[in-house]
């Protein structure tokens, strides 16, 4: 008997007076949605306004590790934990409409937190000049709101999880959360970029030396350049503190994206040079093979050997990256006559200001271009003196004001693009031949 009463009370309240309670609340539950609605939305706005954006996290150490290995936002968990609470209140009461109201406010929380984080994200990128990097605190800020967003899309989830067990059946599948990935996709790519602009900018003012460098008068290779230096510090400085921040696979996600855009702009800083001997192309090979060391060792700076391990799929990034670099280079190591060759042959995808920068690197361009400019100021200058010869041959026969003005006119096209010399050599033949028929004067005005 004790057994068949412990049955009945595990078989719940008999029928009819099940919620019977809460049904009673259910016409006033629109304003509890409400009132819930505004806490919520209240709450995001208050936690943002105090939020210390990553200013708490410690410089690392054993304890801190211990705790949390990738760092988030303060405000990120108490949101959830809000939402955990009324979720809780909400399913005690009704698990119908109500509590599918309540999901999309919970929805729409979420998405105004990612909002704010997007916009703090920019915010940060906008207060720096296009020719400074963040700092290092600001870089660690973005790198937290990029872990926060990450665990907030994993932690929706869960959620939507969690609502789906204990929503009435029949609408469980309008329980969506979608949105909410899209917003938080949005702030970390917005995160991610401004990292690494960061990091660019840095590597930019680190290469700056490059063009300013003699190169044209090189006659030996050395060591490896100095800016070489600065990009490894840069990188020592920069690449440890985000690996402690960043969860693996967003590092190795912003290694990659900065192997990818920094030879382009390696390249982009040779190309600046004005003229370059065979030693100074030689001594940019070594330095480009110097860089491709460099940067093949970004995702394990600062880590002791035994753990200095890079993925193939870097390395191939790296080798590949680099390589289009030291083609451009290649293509410079050539004879005059086999750079064109050499330069659709080695560079795919290579455009036509591209080879004429290269042609102009090695001093082949302009010495065509001056051959071209004397061959059409020759030709420029004997139409000129055609038609000053043709007006000295009108004035032999009779000079008037009017009709010497009309001359001159006629000349003023051929003059009108010769060099000051050959107008002057020009004019001065005019004249003469104008004193040997007989014109000895012209008044200022004429």
């Amino acid at each position: 008997k004790e057994k068949e009463k412990e049955k009945e009370k595990e078989k719940g309240p008999a029928k009819g007076f099940e919620k019977m309670i809460s049904r009673v609340f259910k016409p006033y539950m629109s304003l509890y949605l409400k009132l819930e609605r505004a806490h919520l939305a209240d709450l995001v706005k208050t936690l943002l306004a105090e939020e210390k954006w990553g200013k708490d996290v410690g410089d690392g150490g054993e304890e801190e590790e211990e705790e949390e290995e990738h760092p988030v936002l303060i405000s990120v968990g108490k949101i959830f934990l809000y939402i955990k609470r009324s979720l809780t209140q909400c399913e005690a009461v009704d698990t119908g409409e109500t509590l599918l109201h309540l999901s999309k406010a919970f929805q729409d929380t979420l998405i105004l937190y990612a909002e704010g984080i997007h916009k703090h994200v920019l915010e940060v990128s906008r207060n720096r000049s296009g020719a400074k990097a963040m700092t290092a605190a600001e870089e660690k800020t973005v790198g937290v709101i990029i872990n926060t967003c990450e665990y907030t899309s994993e932690t929706a989830q869960q959620l939507q999880i969690s609502v789906v067990k204990v929503i009435d059946p029949a609408l469980a599948p309008q329980v969506q959360y979608e949105g909410i990935g899209d917003c938080l996709d949005e702030a970390t790519d917005a995160a991610v970029t401004a990292l690494l602009n960061s990091i660019l900018l840095k590597l930019d003012q680190a290469m700056a030396p490059v063009a300013k460098m003699k190169w044209a008068e090189m006659d030996q290779v050395g060591d490896q350049s100095g800016y070489v230096g600065a990009v490894q510090e840069v990188l020592k400085q920069t690449v440890p503190p985000l690996r402690d921040v960043l969860s693996s696979s967003f590092f190795s996600a912003l290694c990659d994206k900065c192997a990818a855009a920094f030879f382009p702009r390696v390249q982009g800083h040779i190309l600046k040079v004005r003229r370059v001997s065979s030693d100074a192309v030689q001594q940019l090979l070594l330095d480009v093979h110097a860089l491709k060391t460099v940067m093949l060792s970004l995702p394990t700076v600062g880590l002791p050997k035994d753990k200095a391990k890079v993925s193939k799929t870097f390395t191939s990034l790296v080798t590949a990256e680099s390589g289009k670099v030291e083609s451009v280079l290649k293509v410079l190591l050539s004879e005059n006559d086999q750079i064109e060759h050499n330069f659709h042959a080695l560079i795919k995808g290579g455009d036509k200001a591209q080879l004429q920068r290269v042609l102009e690197m090695k001093g082949v361009i302009q010495a065509k271009q001056a051959f071209d400019v004397v061959e059409a100021g020759a030709a420029l200058t004997e139409s000129a003196r055609a038609a000053g010869y043709g007006f000295t041959e009108k004035m032999a026969s009779g000079v008037t004001s009017g009709s010497l003005r009309q001359g001159l006119d006629s000349m003023r096209g051929a003059v009108g693009s010769m060099s000051m010399s050959s107008t002057v050599g020009m004019m001065s033949s005019t004249v003469k031949n104008l004193s040997d028929t007989g014109v000895k004067t012209f008044s200022n005005k004429d």
